[in-house]
């Protein structure tokens, strides 16, 4: 049983606040080691990650990687905005490698032209 859009909305913004407060809390009482750390901010918030394992114990799947490749990306984009704006190294290598080709069957047009007009 999947949860509809207005149940994960309503769960999405309850993680939300305990995160804020959760992170509030624990800067609050954490004692620092006196150097910089590097917060680089994650592509999905805290509650995010939540709300997928949530998901994904109340959805079908045995394996969290496949319900999060074959179900949240997939079916949840609308949920997940974030999600979705930085490629994967895959995908980025598979741009690569047409445009690799896309230029490869250009430059063999522009031989076969230039063959055909001697």
């Amino acid at each position: 049983m999947q949860l509809d859009a207005n149940k994960v909305t309503e769960i999405f913004f309850i993680l939300d606040e305990f995160s804020k407060n959760f992170h509030k809390t624990t800067k609050k009482h954490s004692v620092g080691d006196g150097k910089r750390h590097r917060n680089k901010p994650n592509r999905l918030s805290d509650a995010e990650v939540m709300l997928i394992l949530i998901m994904f114990h109340d959805g079908g799947y045995r394996c969290l990687k496949h319900y999060y490749a074959n179900y949240i990306c997939v079916h949840c984009k609308h949920l997940f905005p974030r999600q979705g704006q930085q490629m994967s190294a895959f995908d980025k290598a598979k741009e690569q490698i047409r445009s690799r080709e896309v230029t490869a069957v250009r430059g063999i047009a522009e031989v076969v032209l230039l063959l055909q007009r001697r």
